[in-house]
């Protein structure tokens, strides 16, 4: 009767470790951000990063040359234990700028939840500082770094 004890305590205790490990094992998540960044409805880039789960990344253009061109990007990406559509989801953190007067303006912050391998996209009009500002759109295809390793 002992021995029965026993082994339910550790497949109780295997269980427990077993719903543990894989928000343990998403804390520890790369992602790679596909993105692409139109400008007036033209290309203006299309980076590819790796963002360390928690952490912030940054993708900026500009040219000193031109102190109104240019545009910087801040993702965080940050694994989310549970969700809704039964797939893989992280919580993105936007915040994007553009160039003015050689300033920083920011156009637009977003928090949002995004399913692994679905893109999603915004768009960032001019903001009252620039009336002459171009318009941009992004989109970011997020999908889970290891994947991609494989």
């Amino acid at each position: 009767m002992n021995f029965h004890g026993t082994r339910w305590l550790a497949m109780l205790a295997l269980l427990f470790a077993t719903w543990g490990f894989p928000a343990a094992a998403s804390a520890q998540a790369n992602y790679r951000l596909e993105l692409t960044i139109a400008r007036d409805g033209s290309l203006a880039a299309a980076p590819v990063i790796e963002v360390k789960a928690g952490a912030q990344a940054e993708v900026r253009n500009e040219d000193p040359a031109k102190p109104d061109a240019g545009f910087r990007i801040l993702i965080t990406a940050t694994p989310l234990e549970f969700s809704s559509t039964g797939k893989e989801s992280i919580k993105l953190d936007v915040d994007f700028a553009a160039r003015h007067d050689g300033k920083w303006v920011t156009r637009g912050q977003h928090s949002v939840t995004a399913v692994l391998g679905k893109p999603l996209s915004f768009g960032f009009p001019p903001a009252k500082e620039e009336p002459n500002g171009k318009k941009y759109e992004l989109t970011i295809r997020p999908q889970s770094a290891l994947v991609e390793a494989q």
